[in-house]
């Protein structure tokens, strides 16, 4: 094995890899509201955080049962050698969420309205042909020239259903179903451009391609609404404009709309209690309404008391429900959760579990990840250091300190410098 070349900022102890940003983390062209959501203070104490950090405040252990009608985590083995052996266990939890071998689950908000017309088409195909996979149902796609046909394959090749994701194909699906008159895959075809998914910096044609799409369709409201919210693709930030946006698609019972208003009302610099509960009215609609990214902010919400009286239980069954749902966010603040023994029974082993699961789009999830593999056996094996040490060479192209920390915190913990860790772990000659 050749050696791993140096990369500017770590010193020669600390070597990682140069490695490209995967497919899943530069899909993430635009924020949800992380930004507007972190100036309100909604995060839940959680502990220790990545690299070591502690948190400002002492977390209260909350009761471990919850709500009645919330099903409780399923734990999955993780964390024994073999599991660490063995790949595959890895992803064992995307796979029981996907609830279908052959869909690999990815949660984007912003094809919530794509995903539901899989899903219902699918269905309705299944119910005439029971043995039909989605693999099979997929292919029958390919070909088709009408208008739902090319907007269902062009959202399975962006979901990844049926096989890996297709950014490429999945924007020219678009692109021919809206010319077939499909307005979803206009939407679609402008969300793709928008977001730079295949041609980069197309940000300012994809948000005229949104605003020719008028009122005529809620989804394109709420990614207006976004893009004038903060700013993006050239456009000067338009609060009043961005809450116009989201208040018309919410007319419309757009669960994304629900979400985004909920953000908006959370954001503001000077917040009184009136403005918390109508951000928590709106939160509990999304959340209410299916829409992930509201189930966790409403959790959140509930855990702290924010604009609704404060249910510890209530708000971990929310976290949980949008953490099985997918959502990197939740399935990290669960990883907390267990790590730290918040509102559930502490367990080292279902951290690692829930860390590995967002892990790969989630850059907390990562550095959480290379600390928790190492706690759940701190005696080591090659196993546990190989992920470890891989798990920090893929955080350091997004977060160079973050990376540099964590293979300090990993000499320290190991008591051997980070140089010999690689050539143990075998890849470092």
């Amino acid at each position: 094995m050749p050696p791993i070349p140096l990369i500017p900022g770590l010193s020669s102890s600390r070597v990682c890899p140069h490695h490209q940003p995967n497919t899943r983390m530069s899909r993430a062209t635009l924020a949800d509201g992380e930004a507007l959501m972190k100036r309100a203070a909604l995060w839940v104490a959680m502990g220790s955080m990545v690299a070591g950090l502690a948190v400002a405040e002492q977390p209260v252990r909350l009761e471990a049962t919850l709500e009645a009608n919330a099903a409780p985590p399923t734990r999955l083995e993780m964390g024994t050698v073999e599991a660490m052996e063995n790949p595959s266990v890895i992803f064992a939890r995307k796979a029981a969420q996907a609830k279908a071998k052959d869909l690999d689950i990815y949660y984007d908000d912003s094809l919530d309205a794509a995903n539901a017309a899989v899903n219902a088409a699918y269905k309705a195909a299944k119910a005439k042909n029971g043995s039909l996979t989605k693999s099979a149902w997929v292919k029958s796609l390919a070909g088709k020239t009408d208008a739902e046909s090319l907007y269902l394959l062009g959202a399975c090749q962006w979901l990844g259903v049926g096989g890996p994701s297709k950014f490429p194909e999945a924007q020219k699906s678009f692109e021919a179903a809206g010319a077939a008159g499909s307005l979803a895959g206009k939407r679609e075809h402008a969300k793709m451009v928008l977001r730079g998914q295949v041609d980069k910096n197309q940000g300012p044609r994809g948000f005229a391609m949104m605003q020719a799409l008028g009122d005529a369709d809620a989804d394109a409201m709420v990614e207006r609404g976004m893009v004038l919210a903060n700013g993006w693709a050239g456009v000067t930030a338009d609060w009043d404009a961005a809450m116009k946006e989201f208040e018309k698609a919410a007319a419309k019972g757009n669960a994304r709309a629900y979400f985004w208003l909920a953000t908006m009302h959370s954001s503001k610099q000077q917040m009184t209690d009136a403005d918390w509960a109508t951000a928590a009215s709106w939160a509990k609609k999304a959340a209410e309404a299916g829409q992930v990214k509201g189930m966790r902010m409403y959790g959140m919400m509930l855990e702290r008391g924010f604009g609704v009286a404060a249910d510890p239980a209530a708000g971990t069954a929310w976290i949980l429900k949008a953490a099985n749902a997918g959502e990197s966010e939740a399935q990290f603040i669960m990883a907390q959760k267990f790590r730290n023994g918040i509102g559930v029974e502490q367990d080292s082993v279902e951290a690692l579990s829930w860390a590995r699961t967002c892990a790969p789009g989630n850059a907390q999830c990562m550095a959480a990840n290379v600390q928790l593999v190492v706690e759940v056996q701190p005696d080591g094996g090659d196993a546990m250091l190989k992920e470890a040490i891989q798990g920090i060479y893929r955080i350091h192209p997004y977060d160079a300190k973050t990376a540099e920390d964590l293979a300090g915190w990993l000499e320290e913990a190991l008591t051997m410098p980070f140089a010999e860790l690689e050539r143990m772990a075998g890849t470092r000659q």
